[in-house]
């Protein structure tokens, strides 16, 4: 694969990540490209390794809160359909051309267990009044 049709890839992705298992050599030469790659662009070559989570979901909880301590969630919605991490503002922006690309966010978030839909109302509400 091209150099330039890479990042675009990333890009899309929104980040570095790698996915899937590797092992042995290939993971060494994935780890010293990355540590190369954050040194050059970020000064620091440190990394983090994180557990690989296949078909992962982005589901955030909207909260809202006052001066007087008083918390309330606004439900939850699934954002797993992102590209570029860009957010839409409203669809006559996307129309007039001011977005270019697609984002999809579904309220409320489709299939998700009741049990913790409801815990995560729960947790969001509780760590926004810590």
């Amino acid at each position: 694969m091209k150099e330039e049709e890479r990042k675009g890839e990333e890009e899309e992705r929104g980040g570095e990540e790698e996915e899937g298992e590797a092992g042995g050599e290939e993971l060494e030469e994935n780890y010293q490209r990355a540590y190369s790659e954050a040194l050059a662009a970020f000064g620091n070559g440190s990394l983090f390794v994180e557990k690989f989570i296949e078909k992962p979901r982005h589901i955030e909880v909207q909260i809202l809160g006052d001066k007087y301590g008083n918390v309330i969630h606004l439900y939850e919605r699934d954002c797993s359909i992102q590209r570029r991490h860009q957010k839409a503002t409203t669809p006559a922006a996307a129309a007039a051309g001011r977005m270019t690309d697609l984002v999809v966010e579904i309220a409320p978030a489709f299939q998700l267990d009741p049990h913790l839909r409801d815990r995560l109302h729960a947790d969001a509400v509780t760590l926004a009044k810590q």
